[in-house]
């Protein structure tokens, strides 16, 4: 039973994120979302307002890493050699534990998206005299999305 006094939210960097079935432990933020497509009209006689209809969605995701990997590269050099467009999947697993979710029989969620193509910049060289790190904010579409 959840502490009136003390809520347990869920706590965002509990989460786990792969990228083609490899964990990615260089990625500071990451997010997967749908945005519905939707048909919304008026009928003859209807006083009450508009009706709407999801026909389907369109799946976008964003992360934010700092680079320790060739992954992007990886996904250029496909491009340019093959001339194939480079997809990814990318997995995120929500934890809960410890929440009030979690505490009233919430379980772990499971994001999966198939077919992911970057749309953001890559970066391929990058110089700061002030000596940050390199982080890369990928954006991508995604084909499909399977949730659990």
């Amino acid at each position: 039973m959840a502490n009136p006094e003390n809520v347990q939210k869920i706590v965002l960097r509990n989460a786990k994120l792969y990228a083609n079935g490899l964990h990615v432990g260089d990625a500071e933020s990451a997010r997967i979302w749908i945005t519905p497509i939707v048909s919304t009209f008026r009928e003859s006689g209807d006083p009450d307002g508009e009706n709407t209809n999801w026909l389907g969605y369109t799946a976008k995701g964003e992360m934010v890493r700092i680079r320790a990997s060739k992954f992007l590269r990886d996904q250029v050099t496909v491009w340019k050699s093959k001339g194939i467009t480079p997809s990814f999947t990318m997995q995120g697993i929500q934890v809960v534990k410890g929440s009030d979710y979690a505490a009233s029989g919430g379980k772990d969620d499971t994001v999966t998206a198939t077919g992911c193509v970057v749309t953001s910049d890559i970066n391929l060289f990058w110089l700061d005299v002030n000596g940050e790190v390199l982080k890369d904010t990928i954006q991508f579409n995604v084909k499909n999305v399977t949730i659990k």
